[in-house]
């Protein structure tokens, strides 16, 4: 697509973007995107897009705008406004960092992909960096050791959103080769960001002998200083059934916990009116199963032990 240069405001189609930097963000969160895409929906989008025109002749690169352009991709608008720039490769992946400095802020994650792109295909070293981002040397140096901590399988994971920036961070405390067994048991039994960072630091301190059997199952160690009923006896195993009422327990911690930690993150404006109809539907139900579930646990378990107590 020929634009001339430093050409200011143009309506552009959606496809003919080069999206070549979108590797360096992260998806949206799922409020965030809702949020997002309702807002698309009833007022357009008026902000341009930020692109440059300098990185290769005929080519308009995006530099800022990738989750907006993919809301409004999925929804099937063909073009949208742009602000065209004359920024050369380095200089915009600077401006991309500092595009998102004055809004919600890049992840560290993020802001290392950007360091590590500008330092090994830019060969700008360390204190040149620090000086271009207004930062100190170890803030930079510590943005390109997290990025090259991580094994590659983490940060795909983390790219197309199986799990968090926060928890991939306090994953790389974690030697390589380990990193991908301990991501695969916190996605597998659905373990939020407190609880990721606890199972590394019991990870860190165990004797690698244990490790296996910590990963298989990771709420036991977790919940063991809290709880120590969630572990299993000390004089011998579990019977079948109370093996699968008790990883059903550990499952409903772990969803409470979650849906917590998502409530807290909640900002005012999150939730559109029509979403908070749908999830106030959903909630009741929820709520008169527990109810139920609570009346049966008291009649197995509690009564049960009133009765040995007697």
């Amino acid at each position: 697509m020929a634009t001339p240069s430093g050409a200011g405001i143009l309506k552009v189609p959606l496809t003919g973007l080069d999206q070549r930097y979108r590797e360096l963000r992260l998806p949206p969160e799922r409020a965030r995107k809702a949020a997002l895409d309702a807002y698309l929906e009833s007022h357009g989008d008026h902000e341009p897009l930020l692109v440059t025109d300098a990185i290769e002749e005929g080519r308009l690169v995006l530099v800022d705008g990738f989750k907006r352009a993919g809301c409004l991709e999925e929804q099937g608008i063909l073009e949208t406004w742009v602000s065209v720039l004359h920024l050369a490769a380095p200089e915009a992946l600077v401006a991309m960092a500092a595009a998102n400095a004055t809004r919600r802020g890049l992840t560290e994650l993020e802001e290392g992909w950007i360091l590590s792109r500008l330092y090994q295909e830019h060969g700008l070293d360390q204190p040149r960096l620090a000086e271009l981002f207004g930062r100190h040397k170890s803030w930079v140096s510590r943005r390109l050791s997290l990025v090259t901590r991580l094994e590659r399988g983490v940060m795909d994971d983390v790219r197309i959103g199986l799990i968090p920036a926060s928890t991939a961070r306090e994953v790389a405390r974690l030697p390589r080769g380990n990193q991908g067994a301990a991501v695969r048991t916190i996605s597998s039994h659905s373990l939020t960001a407190n609880q990721a960072a606890r199972l590394v630091g019991v990870l860190l301190a165990a004797a690698p002998e244990e490790r296996r059997t910590i990963l298989a199952d990771p709420m036991a160690s977790l919940l063991r200083p809290a709880g120590p009923a969630m572990a299993p006896s000390p004089g011998g195993g579990l019977s079948s059934a109370a093996k699968a009422i008790r990883v059903e327990f550990l499952r409903m911690h772990a969803a409470a916990s979650r849906l917590e930690e998502v409530l807290l993150s909640l900002t005012p404006g999150s939730l559109a009116a029509a979403e908070k109809e749908l999830l106030g539907r959903l909630s009741g139900p929820v709520f008169a199963k527990t109810v139920a579930l609570e009346e049966k646990v008291e009649a197995a378990f509690l009564a049960q032990r009133e009765v040995s107590h007697a």
